[in-house]
């Protein structure tokens, strides 16, 4: 593909802005461990400094990825001594090797006592946090929990971090202004995550209008779109990251020859497959976990440092999705995107 990068990490009040430019113009990882003799070197803040980053999935994960990338920018400057642990939750649906492999990290954590834990992602939580660590002496960053850490019990004694908040809502105003009608639908894999997200979007912002639709298989994928399409003018696809046999090689040619209505998505990594995708940037939950990190590493109370909600995004434009709905983008627009393109060639 080719991608042109015009603006990065673009603030929700900046999407508003440009959501009324265009109805005003009327336009239609380096090494990790998989415990304590993980990454080191000499802390510039402790001599001994150690934090260990629970992930919930794996490194391949895009979003880990993105979570890795913010949290080494921040850590390995300043000396900090990371270990990366992974509950590979997106390969592993067994509930009791979940819950063995969070009571395994609790054991290791227990025996190590490194001076911070950060933990992302809901699963983190769930098998972890919640059971193990929660109102102990272990301060622990959380990170990429969906919508609302009340229901962890956060912020706790020793716990604290950043919710995530997708901009589904953002993402639905923009693609409202190419559509040909107002019917909304998305497409998921059938997860935990993805039905958790998608009620919450019928619930926040939608009124129940949003079309829920689930598939465990790329072959139920590709029935359900063509039946969606009749049924909606925009179209979504949550998270394809749950759906067994998705290939990209075969998926975003099919998906592009199969598409009439305007599509989004707003997890970054599905821009090859729809017109739009807004999504939230994985590099600001690792970001704001590292730095808040450092503040408990030099001294601060956990319990000082106030929860926090995400608020950049990720704007990328698909030509070849646009071309094929034979759609002329406003220059508003692309100038504000990420431009993807993959009449350029291939560049992953």
């Amino acid at each position: 593909m080719s991608v042109s990068h015009r603006s990065h990490s673009a603030g929700w009040r900046f999407l508003a802005v440009l959501l009324l430019v265009i109805s005003a113009s009327g336009c239609v990882p380096s090494t990790e461990g998989d415990g304590p003799d993980g990454v080191g070197g000499e802390s510039a803040v402790q001599p001994s400094a150690t934090v260990l980053w629970v992930d919930s999935y794996h490194s391949s994960y895009p979003w880990s990825a993105g979570i890795e990338d913010g949290i080494r920018s921040v850590l390995e400057p300043a000396g900090i001594s990371l270990t990366v642990m992974r509950m590979d939750t997106k390969r592993v649906a067994d509930e009791d090797l979940r819950e063995k492999r969070g009571r395994e990290i609790s054991e290791m954590i227990l025996r190590w006592d490194p001076d911070v834990v950060i933990a992302t992602d809901d699963n983190a939580q769930e098998y972890l946090v919640v059971p193990y660590l929660v109102d102990t002496d272990i301060p622990v960053i959380f990170a990429g929990v969906n919508w609302d850490a009340s229901g962890y019990g956060y912020p706790a004694s020793n716990v604290t971090g950043m919710v995530e908040v997708n901009p589904t809502e953002q993402l639905a105003e923009l693609l409202r202004q190419f559509a040909s009608g107002e019917r909304l639908c998305i497409v998921s894999g059938d997860t935990v995550t993805d039905r958790r997200n998608n009620d919450e979007y019928n619930e926040r912002f939608f009124d129940g209008a949003l079309n829920e639709h689930y598939v465990s298989t790329w072959n139920e994928f590709q029935q359900t779109w063509f039946g969606l399409q009749a049924r909606c003018e925009i179209l979504l696809i949550g998270n394809n990251a749950g759906i067994e046999g998705w290939t990209r090689e075969e998926a975003e040619p099919w998906i592009r020859a199969h598409t009439t209505v305007v599509t989004g998505s707003p997890q970054a990594w599905v821009s090859p497959y729809v017109l739009v995708s807004l999504a939230n940037v994985a590099e600001e939950q690792g970001i704001w976990a590292a730095r808040s990190a450092l503040q408990v590493i030099e001294g601060a109370d956990i319990a000082s440092i106030p929860m926090a909600e995400n608020g950049q995004g990720d704007l990328t434009i698909n030509l070849a999705i646009a071309d094929g709905l034979n759609l002329v983008l406003p220059p508003a627009v692309l100038r504000s995107a990420t431009i993807y393109d993959p009449v350029g060639g291939q560049d992953d």
